[in-house]
């Protein structure tokens, strides 16, 4: 698997995570201008911990959205999962590994973007309501187009998940079938051991 990948789809999932954690904490808990004035105190080296917090983030969120997601799959592919077969596309071709790797984290980043958007919405709107700054345009306007803006960009994840979903799962069957072919060629034994 390649790891840089790995790590990049993971940390923009704890971004998003962030964004709204923080959100809802500079709403409710800290206000924001006392925020601001003790970050200007931090080091620059603190950059690495905040990068460990967006990646642990990263992971545990992937792992709940994952789980939500289960339940949207199809029987087709449940039982591609419960059989076992995708470790065996994975192990089939190197090339078709980082292929399938690189179409997974994008997959990986549309479904994870596709719930933590509405959830930015809302801290977003709760934001603005609780911390009021000089904006050009009135509350109303900013949260009307807060909410504008966020369910344009919420319907265009959707489809955006729907349509990588699709793709990914196409190179899923096309992987199978040629396997498929492959074994009925030469054998059953001719798994490329990488």
């Amino acid at each position: 698997m390649n790891t840089t990948s790995l790590l990049v789809d993971i940390l923009i999932i704890g971004i998003q995570v962030s964004i709204w954690i923080a959100g809802f904490i500079f709403s409710f808990i800290f206000p924001f201008s006392q925020v601001m004035r003790a970050m200007e105190k931090f080091p620059a080296s603190a950059i690495i911990v905040v990068i460990a917090i967006f990646y642990t983030l990263g992971l545990i969120f992937d792992y709940i959205i994952a789980n939500i997601f289960t339940h949207f799959k199809s029987e087709e592919e449940k039982a591609t999962y419960r059989d076992g077969l995708v470790i065996s596309i994975l192990s089939f071709d190197k090339q078709i590994q980082i292929f399938l790797d690189n179409q997974y984290a994008r997959l990986r980043i549309s479904r994870a973007t596709l719930i933590n958007l509405p959830i930015i919405i809302i801290s977003s709107c709760c934001f603005v309501l609780t911390n009021p700054i000089s904006l050009r345009f009135s509350l109303c306007y900013s949260i009307i187009a807060i909410l504008i803006i966020g369910i344009i960009m919420t319907i265009l994840s959707y489809i955006g998940w729907k349509e990588r979903n699709k793709t990914y799962w196409n190179y899923i069957k096309a992987t199978l079938q040629k396997m498929e072919i492959d074994q009925k060629k030469t054998g059953p034994t001719t798994l490329v051991e990488n």
